[in-house]
């Protein structure tokens, strides 16, 4: 215990240092929605436009695919930021509910692997977690975000869960039979974790 603390002492400055650039990067990534902000749908970046109409009583989301862009329509009165956030959450939902009707079932196939219930949710911590005893399969709503191929990794790294319910070297190189570049799509995902925080 005390080389711990002697560690710790040590290198204090260095961990307040990281402690606080991990904190600036949270708050410069966090997502105010006004206009000329971006937003990761699919892998790319589409630019938010925010415009008040009056005659409208709720918040409207919507994207508009050939402009890239994410169009947040706002009442006049003055809107909190969760609410904005539950609207665009909502969006992401719809958006990865539809790539996951395509993807899964497509990869529930080729790997042999069936699944008996699919749920998205707003998580924030991982893309996907699975629970092979019920065949239950969990998906953040931020896949929306996503670019397809690292879509399909989640996907596949999910299913995979179903023979190996752990991290193992036999999980690996099953994951690696369906996913050859698996490793260079985890390293993105990686640097994607900071595009989707708001």
């Amino acid at each position: 215990m005390k080389k711990v603390e002697e560690l710790l002492e040590e290198n204090k400055e260095n961990i307040w240092e990281q402690y606080q650039k991990a904190k600036e990067h949270t708050a410069k990534d966090r997502k105010e929605w006004k206009t000329g902000e971006t937003m990761w749908i699919d892998g790319e970046k589409y630019l938010v436009c925010c415009k008040i109409e009056p005659e409208k009583k709720r918040i409207q989301v919507q994207l508009r695919e050939s402009e890239k862009t994410m169009e947040i329509c706002l009442p006049e009165e003055a809107v909190p930021k969760e609410k904005i956030d539950q609207k665009v959450i909502q969006l992401l939902k719809e958006r990865t509910k539809e790539r996951l009707l395509h993807r899964l079932p497509y990869w529930s196939e080729k790997t042999g692997f069936s699944y008996q219930n699919v749920r998205v949710s707003d998580t924030k911590s991982k893309y996907g977690s699975c629970i092979p005893k019920r065949g239950a399969l969990q998906f953040s709503a931020r896949l929306a975000m996503l670019k397809p191929e690292e879509v399909d990794m989640v996907i596949v790294h999910e299913l995979c869960h179903f023979r190996y319910a752990n991290h193992s070297k036999e999980f690996y190189a099953l994951l690696e039979k369906y996913i050859p570049n698996y490793r260079e799509i985890q390293k993105e995902l990686k640097k994607a974790e900071r595009k989707i925080i708001f």
